[in-house]
């Protein structure tokens, strides 16, 4: 996978990435534990809510009208059913 690719992807996945180079330039021995509790920390405290509006901003900035038109339907759906 390019590097653009994998750098224009989710708000959240760009922070994945920030924060794997990171790790990866100021320690220099790290272990798979390590690198699972500073990924998953920030994710634990996000609501499917606040990914999905972010998800919905980006694709909105990059002119995917049609899709953000259509995926907003669905997360608000999704949103509604986890009210009830």
């Amino acid at each position: 996978m390019p590097l653009d690719s994998i750098i224009s992807c989710l708000p959240s996945c760009q922070r994945l990435i920030r924060k794997l180079l990171e790790l990866q330039t100021t320690k220099d021995d790290i272990s798979s534990k390590q690198i699972k509790k500073e990924i998953s920390a920030p994710l634990n405290k996000t609501t499917f809510k606040e990914l999905s509006e972010g998800y919905l901003q980006e694709i909105k900035g990059n002119g995917k009208l049609t899709r953000y038109a259509s995926d907003k339907v669905r997360v608000d759906h999704l949103v509604r059913f986890a009210k009830k």
